[in-house]
């Protein structure tokens, strides 16, 4: 392997940590393009390498919430089980679409999410359902939605579980966050194990993300727990929207014969 590759990985990796641990989300929407433009992977390659670094990424940041209380861990716990059994559903219906029908719905995805984050009004003000049963339901729909588009996709479903926790369980954002990252760390295990059991994942860019984005994620933690909630919103929509266009584009010159 060419020694540039694991140093470009490394240092994409520890980029990967730092905006995984600033939105709650896994950092395979960014792994994801990444594989698939920078070194060609097929879309379920793509997905299969991305998904395995959501765990030691989650848990990196995780753990710094974990340290300042912001964890919602009964949340975490209730969603992250039922993610777990929808993420290897999910993970077996990529062998029904091809990969720029993945890669396609994944970046409509990312629009899709960016709007209803931009739309999305301040939650501090709202008050949790009081009923222990109504949380309990709320958290377990969170976690099934979540976890089959985290094996779906490929992603930790932070894009997707951030959103649902503001708009559903009225969690404010600082809450949500972490309590996303929590989740995902034990959702996306079975979902990675049933990727590499189809064979798709490329252990060595993996494991040079990997060294990469385990830094990062503390890194990253560390400052979203200083950083305002309005420009968490704005960086975090603006991000989605590039992803988005960036994807979508590559598939596009790619169904056209423009890149081969």
């Amino acid at each position: 392997m060419d020694l540039l590759i694991p140093i470009v990985c490394i240092i994409f990796g520890l980029f990967v940590g730092i905006v995984a641990s600033r939105f709650g989300i896994g950092g395979a929407i960014i792994t994801i393009p990444f594989f698939r433009i920078v070194f060609g992977l097929s879309g379920q390659a793509a997905i299969a390498t991305a998904l395995p670094i959501t765990i030691p990424t989650a848990l990196a940041g995780a753990f710094v919430f974990h340290k300042k209380k912001l964890i919602k861990y009964k949340t975490a716990i209730t969603a992250g089980i039922f993610g777990s059994i929808f993420s290897v559903f999910g993970a077996y219906f990529t062998t029904f679409f091809t990969s720029s029908q993945l890669m396609i719905l994944t970046s409509f995805m990312f629009f899709g999410l960016a709007y209803m984050i931009s739309q999305e009004k301040k939650k501090e003000e709202k008050v949790e359902p009081a009923s222990l049963f109504r949380k309990a339901t709320a958290s377990i729909f969170i976690g099934c939605i979540a976890g089959f588009a985290s094996g779906f996709l490929g992603i930790g479903g932070g894009v997707i579980l951030v959103p649902l926790l503001l708009a559903i369980r009225h969690i404010p954002l600082r809450r949500a966050i972490p309590t996303s990252l929590a989740t995902m760390s034990i959702y996306a295990i079975p979902g990675a194990l049933a990727h590499y059991s189809l064979g798709n994942v490329n252990t060595d860019l993996l494991a040079f993300v990997l060294m990469g984005s385990i830094i990062g994620a503390h890194l990253g933690a560390e400052r979203t727990i200083r950083m305002e909630e309005k420009h968490l919103k704005e960086m975090f929509v603006t991000f989605l929207v590039f992803l988005g266009i960036v994807l979508l584009v590559n598939e596009l010159f790619h169904i056209l014969g423009i890149l081969k």
